[in-house]
C-alpha cells in the first residue's frame, strides 16, 4: 500500500461514541472503514496471518522466522485501533481495555449495544408496518415508506426490495384491491412498480 490506512481512514468521527448515540456513531465508522478497505479488519474477515514461518538455516536446520504478511497485517489493525480508540468517549473507554485488535474492539461494541439496536430495529418494523396510505397523498405515502426503510442501514440491516413492497402493499385499504391484486399476480414486481403504479392512480399524487 502506498497510502497508509491511517491516511485512509481519515480523522475519527468527531462525535465520539457515547450511550446514546450508537447508531448514528457506527454510521460514521463503516464508511470510513470500507473506503479505506479495512472491513475485514473490522468484522474479523480478514484474521491475522502466522506470525512467523517455517524455514532453514544454513545448515539445513529447521527454524522459525518473522512472517512479513503478519508486520504488514499488525501494522494495519493497529491503525485502526487507534482510530476506534480515538472516536470512544472517555466513559465507555472501559469497555474496550485490554483488547488488543480491531476485530476485538469492534465485537465487543457491538455486543454491548444488541440490545439498543434491536429496539431501534423493531420500532422501525413496527413504523413500516403500522404506517397506512388512508389520506396521505401517494408521494407522501411513498416517502414515509421508504424513509423508515432507509433507516434501516444505521442499525446494520437492510430492507430488501421484496420487504419494501410487501410494507408499501399492506399499508393500502380495500380501495386499492385491484393494484394489490395485479403486483401479486407478477412474480417479478418490485417495489417501483408499485410507486408508479400508486403515482398514476392516486389523484392526490
Amino acid at each position: 500500500m502506498t497510502t497508509s490506512l491511517a491516511a485512509a481512514l481519515g480523522a475519527p468521527p468527531t462525535d465520539k461514541l457515547t450511550m446514546a448515540n450508537y447508531l448514528y456513531w457506527k454510521a460514521q465508522v463503516l464508511p470510513a472503514a470500507r473506503g479505506a478497505q479495512a472491513m475485514g479488519l473490522l468484522d474479523g474477515t480478514d484474521p491475522a496471518p502466522e506470525k512467523t514461518l517455517e524455514a532453514e538455516d544454513s545448515e539445513k536446520k529447521k527454524i522459525r522466522i518473522p512472517n512479513p504478511a503478519y508486520g504488514v497485517w499488525i501494522v494495519r489493525d493497529q491503525q485502526l485501533v487507534s482510530f476506534l480508540v480515538k472516536s470512544i468517549s472517555t466513559d465507555l473507554l472501559g469497555e474496550v481495555l485490554g483488547l488488543e485488535h480491531a476485530a476485538e474492539i469492534w465485537a465487543a461494541i457491538a455486543a454491548k449495544f444488541a440490545a439498543q439496536v434491536k429496539v431501534r430495529v423493531g420500532t422501525l418494523t413496527a413504523a413500516l408496518i403500522n404506517t397506512k396510505k388512508r389520506d396521505l397523498s401517494a408521494t407522501d405515502y411513498i416517502n414515509k415508506k421508504k424513509g423508515f426503510a432507509s433507516k434501516f442501514a444505521s442499525a446494520g440491516r437492510h430492507v430488501l426490495d421484496e420487504e419494501l413492497k410487501e410494507y408499501l402493499l399492506a399499508g393500502l385499504s380495500g380501495e386499492y384491491n385491484g393494484l394489490v391484486a395485479a403486483v401479486n399476480a407478477n412474480p417479478a414486481s418490485t417495489s417501483a412498480d408499485v410507486c408508479n403504479q400508486l403515482l398514476a392512480d392516486d389523484p392526490q399524487v
